[in-house]
């Protein structure tokens, strides 16, 4: 699950604890690599997963992508919050390759849905059935 900077954690713990006061560190997004060999299969996948989390009821996060240090992360897609990443599982695999992040869970309204075994049971399916999507749709790789 994703994180969120100290200086954003410490600014929200900071007076009522509000779910809506939370929103902005909340919502999943998912990253792939750009320069990975298997780029332009890795980013169909990266939106077929997070087209079924919309369809499921998930909301985007577009924290990453705000102008603060540590962050800055590309955002390829808004609506769906698809980045591009530099991490070493997206860039040197082998194979189409995706991070998913279900949810921030730094945020403690987020934490207390994500600990659910409904929740993470419906995420899995999610992410299932993207990913069956995903191999109906593609050609064998070479």
């Amino acid at each position: 699950h994703d994180a969120a900077q100290k200086e954003d954690i410490s600014r929200l713990v900071q007076g009522e604890q509000t779910e809506d006061r939370w929103k902005e560190l909340s919502g999943f997004s998912v990253i792939y690599g750009p320069n990975n060999k298997y780029s332009h299969e890795s980013l169909r996948l990266a939106q077929l997963i997070a087209d079924e989390l919309l369809q499921a009821g998930f909301k985007p996060n577009p924290y990453h992508a705000k102008d603060i240090r540590g962050e800055r992360r590309p955002l390829v897609d808004v609506t769906r919050a698809v980045y591009t990443g530099e991490e070493y599982v997206v860039m040197r695999n082998l194979m189409p390759a995706v991070i998913v992040e279900a949810g921030v869970i730094v945020n403690p309204f987020e934490e207390k849905i994500l600990r659910q075994p409904e929740t993470q049971r419906k995420i899995a399916e999610t992410i299932d059935k993207a990913v069956r999507k995903y191999f109906a749709e593609i050609k064998p790789i070479k």
